[in-house]
C-alpha cells in the first residue's frame, strides 16, 4: 500500500455508480486507458451542467492529464474515444441487493424499472473540434442512464489518483468493486460465481471465461498485488469452495 509521503494527498474522487462498476465488453474490447479516460470524463461531467442538447465537453488535455497521460499523445485519445463508442458492454449488478434501477423515458406512470441487466454503448456520440487554437472534445452519454451516471443514487468512491497508477484492465475494474466496499463495516464484498469475474474483470468481448485456476494465477493474483501496493485499500481473495470446486468468490477490503 502506498504510504502518505508516496500518495501526495487525496487526490480527485469519482463518485461512480455501482451501474457502471461490473461492466463486460460484447462487441470490441476495451482497454485498460479507455476505462481510465471514461473515469475522468464522467468525473468531469458530474462537475459541470450539460448543453441544452445534453452533451458535456472538455479540453483533451485536461482527460489526459486526469488519467496521467502525457499531453503529447492527444491523438491517442481519439482511439479511446472510438472504443467507448463501438463497444456495447452489459452493465451487470454487484448483488442482488444493489440492482441496476434506472428509470426510463417514456414510462413515469409505470414507476420505476428495475433490471437484472442492461446493455449500452458507454458513450452514445462523441465530436472532436478545435476552440481557440487548442483540442477540445465533446460528448453525449445514452439518455436513459445519463442522470444516474451523473447524479447516481449508490456510487464507489473511486480515488482517480489510484486509477492513474494502475497499469492493468482487470486491477482497475476489481479495484473500482472493491472501492464499493472500502467504508462498509462489513469490510467483504458480495459473493460473485467465478464465470461472473471472468466476464468483467477482462477487456475481451465475448471471451468464453478462462478455468478459474489460470484466471486466478494468471490475472487476479497480480492484479490484486498491485491493487495492494498502489491503492488506498488491501483487497483480499476469499474463496468458497463446493466440494472441490471454487463454487462462490468474495474479497476483504480494507
Amino acid at each position: 500500500m502506498r504510504n502518505e509521503s508516496e500518495k501526495g494527498g487525496p487526490g480527485p474522487l469519482l463518485s461512480k455508480s455501482v451501474a457502471a462498476l461490473a461492466i463486460e465488453p460484447l462487441t470490441m474490447n476495451l482497454t485498460v486507458t479507455s476505462r481510465k479516460a471514461y473515469d475522468v470524463m464522467l468525473w468531469i461531467a458530474q462537475r459541470q451542467p450539460p448543453t441544452e442538447d445534453g452533451f458535456y465537453s472538455s479540453p483533451v488535455a485536461a482527460i489526459l492529464k486526469g488519467y496521467g497521460s502525457d499531453t503529447r499523445l492527444s491523438e491517442r485519445l481519439q482511439e479511446y474515444l472510438e472504443q467507448m463508442v463501438h463497444t456495447t458492454v452489459v452493465w451487470r449488478p454487484l448483488t442482488v441487493s444493489e440492482p441496476v434501477s434506472l428509470t426510463l423515458d417514456g414510462m413515469e406512470g409505470e414507476g420505476k424499472v428495475t433490471d437484472e441487466q442492461r446493455t449500452f454503448p458507454l458513450l452514445a456520440e462523441v465530436r472532436r473540434f478545435q476552440r481557440a487554437g487548442q483540442a477540445w472534445v465533446s460528448w453525449f452519454y445514452p439518455p436513459s442512464i445519463r442522470e444516474q451516471l451523473i447524479n447516481p443514487e449508490r456510487w464507489a468512491q473511486i480515488e482517480l489518483t489510484t486509477i492513474a497508477h494502475l497499469t492493468t484492465y482487470t486491477a482497475v475494474a476489481l479495484y473500482e468493486i472493491c472501492a464499493r466496499y472500502k467504508d462498509s463495516p462489513a469490510g467483504i464484498t458480495g459473493r460473485y460465481e467465478p464465470d461472473f469475474l471472468g466476464r468483467v474483470l477482462r477487456e475481451q468481448s465475448g471471451a468464453k471465461p478462462r478455468p478459474w485456476r489460470k484466471f486466478k494465477h494468471e490475472l487476479l493474483r497480480p492484479a490484486i498485488e498491485e491493487i495492494n501496493e498502489t491503492s488506498e485499500i488491501q483487497v483480499e481473495l476469499v474463496e468458497h469452495r463446493r466440494g472441490r470446486t471454487v463454487g462462490e468468490v468474495q474479497f476483504k477490503v480494507m
